[in-house]
């Protein structure tokens, strides 16, 4: 109940506030323990290893603050090119590019009298802040901010109508898709201290002058109304904890998101309290949560490191980017905690167990396509893939007159895990009985027929495959054959497919810096080399556990080494490195490889290096194929990752060791999606009543066949995985092989 009633929190919701400064020193702050001035030493080598960390716990966000030496009164360095926010922006653009990157916008940092503006003289000699000069100042900072490279802009200045000129300069110059985080209710509170002493401000005095008076409501709205109405994307209250009320009344106006800024007395108040009791666990929480309870959808704290190492339950983590523990089970076993073994998974076992019945339903009859939907596959799509698992021959291919087209290929093993992991079910998880399925089949067969024979005989033989129309999203008005167990098979696919892209996001990133340091060190011992990567990682189509496959690509052989000789000498330079760890050279396999993993941060990268002494690489021709493949049809992906899972959870996925090779997976999968208006049956499976209508109003991704301008078949992905299943649960393994440039079974 308690998980169902209260907030929780995410990564996604908290950004992390930052300080840089241009010397070469990490420096403590002063009330603002641990967190700490980064220097840049070895070009900030110390902050990116700090946010590498944090980005595998789910960070998504910082904003940064400059710490300068040289003020003056003008603020030259806030837009300098060499000022350190300018400088770390690139350092975390290029090694951490999946952060989101906001900058304080604001004079104070920077200027020698403290103040958040420019100065000017009042006619009664009074030096008082000069709004229209500071505006246009503001406007040049945000430009320089964009230019480098910053996602975000966050004026805290609190000048009028500061936010329209910023939005107006950077429209002009091309940086409309900068967003504008607006300080709209600012307070000129006692609470900022820490973070002076942070920026090493020299203000003395106060900002009441146009920072927010603490009793006022009526300044926060006005100023809400004025920052939307000039283009703020987000508004910010800060501080935050004394002002719930006001967050509260800015997030019930629903326009636009309210961050909520944690500032550094309330930070020390909370830390100091936590400290002193023992609860600093408890203190923490309490105190975010209930700014989310009042409405904020940002968190803007020194709290964030702690947050996300100490506070993120499993019911917040799973809403967010993945969290460390979560990220290194499933890159180690190919499964999570949160659902995705213990429901999809289960299920295929099942059906290929014969635990999970299913049985034919009737086809869909034949509907002329909407106009949008004419475009046919690429002339790529005729050009030969085979599975080098398949040992097939390239007779012509036969016409077959059953309901389902055959396919060889060690998928074998497909069939023979059948007599392992038997899943233990009760009578009520099972289907019903074995009489009301074989009745139903009887039926449903007979429509099939009927459908069939309807049809002209145009499916009786197949087209060339350049002649194949891709799936594509159906029109709304086009109904389709569907049930309870479609639907949720389906949801549990697409969760399946939305963790593995969220998970290699954060891998992806890694992966591009494995791959450039080690084509850095092997342009090192071979100059005209160069990196290449193929295979599923390449196209999109890897879980996070799989190995990044590189060649090393030599335009020539001569004097070049033999490749167990060049491996060898990579190995050797590799064993100094020291983001190198495991390295193990397999010198029996046909083609010699070398493995290496990629320590550098928490989540290690594995990757199989081979040599090729000519551009011309099976493995790079392949991936270029395959990458078409997927791109013309919409259903390969998901079908091939959530197959890949099974078969790693089985131990089937290597094909030295008698599984399926993934090259081979994908081959039977095209093949199964080319010739799918072939398929004459639509397999439902009767659940047990409490799931019925549980998925009904949920939208499942529809694809739809189109066959010579006709609809053939369409549905779910579920659908489509549990026909894959059944067809190669009837294969003959022993008589037929696939050719997909001929479009057929071979013999």
């Amino acid at each position: 109940m308690r998980a169902w009633t209260e907030p929780t929190l995410h990564g996604s919701q908290l950004i992390y506030p930052l300080f840089i400064t241009a010397r070469p020193d990490d420096n403590p702050i002063r009330g603002l323990e641990p967190n700490v001035q980064w220097g840049n030493r070895n070009n900030y080598a110390t902050l990116v290893a700090h946010l590498d960390g944090l980005v595998a716990k789910g960070l998504r966000s910082v904003m940064l603050f400059g710490v300068v030496d040289n003020k003056d009164a003008e603020g030259c360095m806030a837009d300098d090119p060499s000022t350190p926010v300018m400088e770390v922006m690139k350092v975390l653009r290029t090694e951490l590019p999946s952060l989101l990157v906001a900058c304080d916008v604001c004079m104070c940092e920077y200027t020698d009298h403290g103040h958040c503006g420019l100065l000017r003289t009042s006619l009664d000699g009074e030096e008082i802040i000069d709004n229209a000069a500071t505006v246009a100042r503001l406007g040049d900072i945000a430009l320089a901010y964009a230019k480098a490279g910053a996602h975000m802009v966050c004026p805290s200045d609190m000048m009028d109508n500061r936010i329209g000129v910023i939005r107006s300069t950077l429209n002009q110059h091309g940086f409309a898709h900068v967003s504008i985080m607006a300080y709209t209710s600012k307070k000129a509170s006692c609470m900022y201290a820490p973070f002076r002493d942070a920026v090493e401000s020299t203000f003395k005095g106060d900002r009441k002058r146009y920072q927010h008076p603490v009793g006022s409501v009526s300044h926060a709205l006005l100023a809400y109304d004025r920052d939307v109405a000039e283009g703020a994307d987000t508004v910010i209250v800060k501080p935050s904890l004394f002002y719930a009320d006001i967050v509260r009344t800015l997030s019930d106006k629903k326009l636009v998101p309210v961050a909520c800024y944690v500032v550094s007395g309330e930070y020390k108040m909370l830390k100091d309290y936590g400290d002193s009791t023992g609860s600093m666990d408890a203190v923490v929480r309490e105190a975010h949560l209930s700014l989310v309870r009042a409405g904020g959808s940002i968190l803007i704290t020194y709290f964030t490191p702690f947050i996300l190492e100490r506070l993120l339950d499993g019911a917040s983590k799973s809403s967010a980017l993945p969290m460390d523990s979560m990220c290194r089970e499933f890159t180690e076993t190919g499964t999570c905690k949160y659902g995705y073994r213990c429901k999809m998974l289960h299920v295929i076992d099942g059906i290929l167990n014969g635990d999970v019945r299913v049985h034919p339903s009737a086809t869909q009859q034949k509907r002329p396509p909407s106009p949008e939907h004419s475009a046919r596959v690429p002339a790529h799509a005729s050009r030969p893939l085979h599975s080098t698992d398949s040992n097939q021959t390239h007779s012509p291919p036969l016409k077959s007159s059953q309901p389902t087209v055959r396919a060889k290929s060690h998928s074998s093993d497909l069939k023979q895990h059948q007599h392992s992991h038997k899943h233990n079910r009760s009578s009520k998880q099972r289907l019903r009985s074995k009489s009301t399925c074989d009745n139903n089949r009887c039926h449903n067969v007979g429509h099939h027929r009927h459908n069939a024979s309807s049809s002209n005989n145009q499916d009786d033989n197949p087209p060339a495959a350049d002649e194949l129309i891709p799936p594509v999203p159906p029109p709304n008005n086009l109904p389709f054959n569907d049930s309870t167990m479609h639907r949720w098979l389906s949801h549990e696919i697409e969760t399946c497919v939305d963790r593995v892209d969220v998970t290699m996001h954060l891998l992806r990133d890694k992966q591009r810096r494995a791959t450039a340091a080690l084509n850095r060190l092997v342009q090192d011992l071979y100059p005209a080399s160069q990196v290449e990567v193929y295979g599923s990682t390449y196209t999109q189509l890897c879980l996070p556990h799989s190995d990044v496959d590189c060649v090393i690509v030599l335009p020539t052989t001569d004097g070049i080494p033999c490749p167990i000789d060049m491996l060898e000498t990579v190995m050797t330079a590799l064993g100094a490195c020291p983001w190198a760890g495991h390295l193990e050279l397999v010198r029996s396999a046909r083609i010699p490889i070398l493995k290496l993993q990629f320590v550098k941060g928490k989540l290690p990268v594995k990757m199989d290096i081979t040599c090729s002494h000519s551009p011309g690489h099976s493995g790079i021709e392949a991936r270029t194929l395959v990458d078409e493949y997927r791109l013309a049809m919409p259903a390969l992906r998901p079908l091939v990752l959530v197959l890949k899972a099974h078969l790693h959870a089985q131990g089937l996925n290597a094909s030295y060791s008698g599984g399926l090779s993934s090259y081979a997976l994908v081959v039977l999968v095209v093949r199964f999606l080319q010739f799918q208006g072939d398929v004459h049956s639509a397999f439902m499976e009767e659940l047990e009543p409490q799931y019925d209508g549980v998925y009904d109003m949920q939208p499942c991704m529809i694809y739809t066949f189109f066959r010579n301008g006709l609809v053939v078949w369409q549905g779910t992905i579920g659908m489509l995985l549990l026909q894959f299943l059944d067809l190669h649960l009837q294969f003959d393994f022993g008589r037929y092989g696939i050719s997909i440039a001929h479009g057929g079974c071979v013999s």
